[in-house]
């Protein structure tokens, strides 16, 4: 028989071979540890945070910048866009449009919107930002006098819809009551509820369904008014609780036809009111605030342990973000227009809008059409000093994102800053603002709402000649009836009459300016042809006015 190794020997031996063996209720969950310390290490100095944050958010950025840019002025080269998270996303991205599309602009409106000359009826698609921004603040700033004609015409309509339903349930009630002598079904045990089988409930009653011509409504009439039975309601009880009812069921329109606002291009030098130079608002000031908030955060490292790297960091982004709104090419883009437009335009968003807003130039106003023009507009284009001045920001951003990213101390204050800014950002790019405030000066005249879209296209053709004809083709695409062909003839006809008289009496004050100045007698000849042919066309569009004035009256005779 071989030996018998001892069992103990052998499991010793084992264990050396393979290893010690351990057993997971042995050991006990402790929490802490390396991964608890990271975590609060990193919230209580976080790192390498701010940098990767300044990475988001450049399209927030490049809209603030486009609401306060651009203006002429001092105001244009200080423009208080706060320092925040995204203006090295930004500054790399506006590096790249000027070097390809060549604009600092956003590169569309954020409003669709359409530009239309009140003399000749062209429509431009509009490409401008601010321009989308006018318009699409436009319930913000529109004048009180427009508020009031809104409410004016959605209170009319409301009650006319009111008396219509009101009209038809009197109607379905008078049916009933007929029907109910005639038939005999009309009697105070038929409607208490001796026989009801198969008439419907009042819950389920509605004045608009087919309940109305079963009987429903004397049964829903009955029970509003606690009565045994409709006859023994009078006359005056049924039509206070039918316009009870009718006062519920009819909702509150929200919105009216065809609303235009008629406002005036202005200019005052002395008030500073002229095109480009903006009324500074609660907006522009706040940029202003939060540099000065920001720079106080900051300081508080430097005086609690002497750490300047916070502010060190949030001055120099205040300056960077600060030189590059003060760049020229900001105002070339957002003013590539005249500045001294003569011509009446039409802003609005196009068929079925509920707003459109008649701009006259008045020789001072900015030209709108230019503008809806701007995305096609070469003169616009950044030039090379922009693009050299945009290298060397985007090259500076980078230098202080390499900076911020180093910093480990104190970092709760400078993301403080950053927030701070963030949201002061995307408060600038979205709140609404006047035009005044872009530089574009507007006063108000008057405001034409009808009941429908071609009652307040007629009405501002009478006001403003041409408007409501340029506008028609837009805005009332469909065809006409006979009768409003012959209007609109008339009113064309009125239109070349006023155009008519305007031209003689420019041709007039020409030829009398020119009589006392001495001027040549073949000069004079030539002035004085030209005020006989402008006369003559006013006695032709005067005849032209009376026939279709005879035609249309003579279709009211007989239609």
């Amino acid at each position: 028989m071989s030996p018998t190794l001892p069992l103990s020997r052998f499991s010793v031996s084992n264990q050396h071979a393979q290893g010690p063996v351990l057993n997971p209720r042995d050991a006990s969950f402790q929490p802490g540890g390396a991964p608890v310390e990271a975590q609060r290490e990193q919230w209580t100095q976080p790192g390498d945070v701010f940098s990767v944050l300044l990475l988001l958010g450049g399209d927030v950025v490049n809209r603030a910048l486009a609401q306060l840019a651009g203006s002429r002025g001092w105001k244009g080269r200080v423009v208080p866009v706060g320092f925040s998270f995204g203006w090295v996303a930004y500054a790399t991205a506006a590096l790249v449009s000027s070097v390809g599309e060549g604009k600092l602009m956003p590169p569309g409106p954020d409003c669709s919107s359409i530009v239309i000359n009140a003399h000749n009826g062209y429509v431009r698609q509009n490409s401008s930002w601010m321009v989308g921004r006018i318009i699409r603040d436009f319930e913000y700033w529109m004048g009180q006098k427009t508020k009031q004609a809104l409410d004016e015409i959605l209170r009319e309509r409301w009650e006319r819809d009111k008396e219509e339903k009101r009209k038809d349930a009197l109607r379905s009630l008078t049916e009933q009551r007929i029907m109910g002598k005639s038939t005999g079904s009309g009697s105070d045990a038929d409607w208490n509820g001796a026989n009801t089988k198969g008439r419907p409930t009042h819950s389920t009653f509605q004045l608009n369904s087919p309940d109305v011509a079963k009987g429903g409504i004397r049964r829903w009439l009955d029970h509003r008014a606690g009565t045994a039975s409709i006859p023994q309601l009078e006359e005056q009880q049924q039509h206070q609780i039918v316009d009870q009812i009718v006062e519920k069921q009819v909702p509150y329109p929200t919105r009216a036809s065809l609303c235009i606002s008629i406002y005036r291009s202005v200019s005052d030098p002395s008030t500073s009111r002229t095109p480009g130079h903006p009324k500074p608002d609660l907006v522009y000031y706040s940029g202003f605030l939060i540099a000065l908030l920001q720079l106080g955060i900051s300081a508080i490292p430097l005086g609690l342990t002497g750490d300047w790297n916070i502010l060190l960091v949030t001055t120099f982004g205040i300056l960077f973000s600060l030189a590059t709104g003060s760049l020229p090419q900001w105002r070339k883009e957002k003013f590539a227009c005249r500045t001294s437009a003569t011509k009446n335009v039409i802003l609005t968003r196009g068929n079925g809008a509920q707003h459109a807003i008649l701009v006259k130039g008045c020789g001072v106003g900015i030209d709108f059409e230019d503008l809806a023009a701007a995305d096609t507009n070469a003169f616009s284009t950044a030039s090379i000093t922009t693009r050299v001045s945009l290298v060397l920001l985007a090259a500076l951003w980078v230098f202080l994102l390499i900076s911020a990213a180093g910093l480990s101390d104190n970092t709760w204050f400078l993301l403080a800053v950053g927030g701070i800014g963030i949201l002061q950002n995307a408060a600038v790019a979205g709140f609404p603002r006047r035009p005044g405030a872009f530089g574009v000066h507007l006063e108000f005249e008057d405001v034409v709402c009808k009941q429908n879209v071609m009652g307040s296209l007629m009405e501002i053709e009478r006001r403003v000649p041409r408007a409501g004809r340029s506008m028609l083709g837009v805005l009332f695409p469909g065809k006409l009836f006979p009768r409003e062909e012959k209007e609109w003839d008339v009113l064309d006809a009125k239109a070349e009459v006023t155009k008519s008289e305007e031209e003689v009496r420019k041709a007039g004050e020409r030829f009398e300016r020119a009589t006392e100045e001495e001027v040549d007698e073949e000069d004079v000849g030539k002035l004085l042809k030209k005020k006989d042919a402008a006369e003559r066309r006013e006695r032709d569009a005067k005849r032209a006015l009376e026939k279709a004035e005879r035609v249309f009256a003579e279709m009211g005779k007989s239609g």
